[in-house]
C-alpha cells in the first residue's frame, strides 16, 4: 500500500509539531531569562579577576521549596598549567555533614594533598549538596569535566531512594 502525497505530510506535520512547540516554548524560556540563576553551575567571583565559585543557586534547579547549601570552594579558571586540581561529588556528607564545609573530609583530603605536593598549586573544590543522587551527579559530571579535573572523588549512594528524582520523591 502506498501513501499518498497528503498522507506523508500529515504524518510529518504531527511528528514535526510536538518538537517545534517544545523548541518554541524553550527558546521563549531562555530569552525571557527564566531560571537564569539556575543555569550556570559556575559564578565569576567579585572582585577577583580569573576566579570562579560554585553558583549558590544552581542546585535550585532540583528541589522546590528547598534550596541545599553548597560550599565556598573559589579556583581558577582556567586552571594553572602546574596545578592539580580534584573535583568532589556526593550528598551532605560531601557537603561537610554534621559539621561545616571545612571540616568535612574534601578539606582533609586538600591538607594531605598540600603536605604531599608543596610545590605545586592545589585545588579541591567540594560540589557536595544534600539530598543529591546518581541523577544529580549525572547532570553535574557534563560541568565537571570542563573544570579541568585530574581526579574526580564521588562518594555517594546513601540519597539514591530519596534524593533529588529517586524513587522516594514526589
Amino acid at each position: 500500500m502506498h501513501k499518498t502525497s497528503k498522507e506523508r505530510l500529515f504524518i510529518s506535520a504531527l511528528v514535526a509539531l510536538p518538537v517545534v512547540l517544545l523548541l518554541t516554548a524553550e527558546m521563549g524560556l531562555r530569552l525571557s531569562g527564566f531560571a537564569e540563576t539556575r543555569r550556570n553551575i559556575l559564578k565569576p567571583i567579585e572582585n577577583k579577576d580569573g576566579w570562579v565559585g560554585v553558583n549558590p543557586e544552581y542546585p535550585g534547579r532540583y528541589f522546590r521549596g528547598f534550596l541545599p547549601a553548597v560550599a565556598f570552594t573559589p579556583f581558577r579558571s582556567p586552571k594553572p598549567a602546574d596545578g592539580i586540581r580534584v573535583v568532589v561529588l556526593g550528598g551532605s556528607s560531601t557537603a561537610g555533614f554534621p559539621y561545616q564545609w571545612y571540616h568535612g573530609f574534601p578539606a582533609f583530603l586538600e591538607q594531605r594533598l598540600t603536605d604531599s605536593y608543596p610545590d605545586r598549586p592545589l585545588e579541591v573544590i567540594n560540589l557536595g549538596m544534600t539530598a543529591v543522587n546518581s541523577y544529580t551527579l549525572w547532570d553535574l559530571s557534563r560541568h565537571v569535566s570542563a573544570m579541568d579535573p585530574d581526579l574526580v572523588v564521588v562518594y555517594a549512594g546513601h540519597n539514591e531512594f530519596y534524593g533529588a528524582f529517586g524513587a522516594g520523591t514526589t
